[in-house]
C-alpha cells in the first residue's frame, strides 16, 4: 500500500463512465450515511443536555440544599452549577447546527437533476426531459458536484459535533467534581 504506482491518463480514461457514475452513487450514499449517523448522536445530545439544563433549572434549589451553606462551598457549588448550564447550553446550541439542514444545490450556483431543492423548482414534465437529455458527462459533473456538497455540508457537521461533545465533557467533569465534594462532605 505504500508504494506509489503510476498510472497513465490514458489508462484512467479507461474506466467506464458508467462504473464513475455508480462509485460516485456509492460515495453519496456513505455520505449520506454519516449525516443519517451525525443526526443520531444530535438527538442523544439533544436530550442529554435537556436533563442537564432541565435538572438546573428545576432543581437548583434541592441541588444547593445537599451542601453547606457556609464557606468555600456556597460559592463553588452555584458557580459549577452555572458553569454545567453554560456548557449545556453551549452544547446544544452546537447540536442544533448539526441537524439544521445545508440546503445548498452546488459549489457554482447551477441547478441540480439530483438535490431535491433544485427538483422541486422544476415541472415534472421539465425534469423529466432534463433526464432524457442529460449526457453521462453531465450526469457526473453533477454527481461529483453533489458528493462534494455533501462531504462539505458533512465536514461541518463533525466539526459542530466534536465541540457539542467536548461541551460534554466540560459537563461531565464539573459534575464529577460536584458528586466528589458531596461525597466529601
Amino acid at each position: 500500500m505504500g508504494e506509489k504506482v503510476n498510472i497513465s491518463k490514458s489508462q484512467t480514461n479507461r474506466y467506464p463512465l458508467s462504473s464513475r457514475v455508480e462509485l460516485l452513487v456509492k460515495i453519496i450514499n456513505r455520505y449520506d450515511t454519516y449525516i443519517v449517523s451525525t443526526n443520531a448522536k444530535a438527538s442523544l445530545i439533544i436530550a442529554w443536555n435537556g436533563v442537564v439544563i432541565g435538572a438546573i433549572v428545576l432543581k437548583y434549589c434541592e441541588i444547593l440544599s445537599q451542601f453547606p451553606c457556609t464557606g468555600t462551598l456556597s460559592t463553588i457549588i452555584p458557580i459549577l452549577l452555572v458553569l454545567c448550564g453554560i456548557f449545556a447550553l453551549l452544547s446544544t446550541g452546537m447540536i442544533f447546527g448539526v441537524v439544521f439542514p445545508f440546503l445548498s444545490p452546488s459549489h457554482d450556483g447551477k441547478a441540480s437533476l439530483i438535490f431535491f431543492g433544485s427538483v422541486a423548482k422544476m415541472k415534472p414534465e421539465e425534469y423529466l426531459n432534463a433526464m432524457y437529455s442529460l449526457s453521462i458527462y453531465d450526469l457526473i459533473v453533477d454527481l461529483a458536484g453533489q458528493a462534494s456538497i455533501l462531504a462539505f455540508a458533512l465536514e461541518l457537521k463533525m466539526k459542530r459535533l466534536q465541540i457539542s461533545i467536548w461541551a460534554i465533557y466540560a459537563e461531565l467533569t464539573l459534575i464529577a467534581i460536584m458528586l466528589i465534594l458531596y461525597l466529601l462532605n
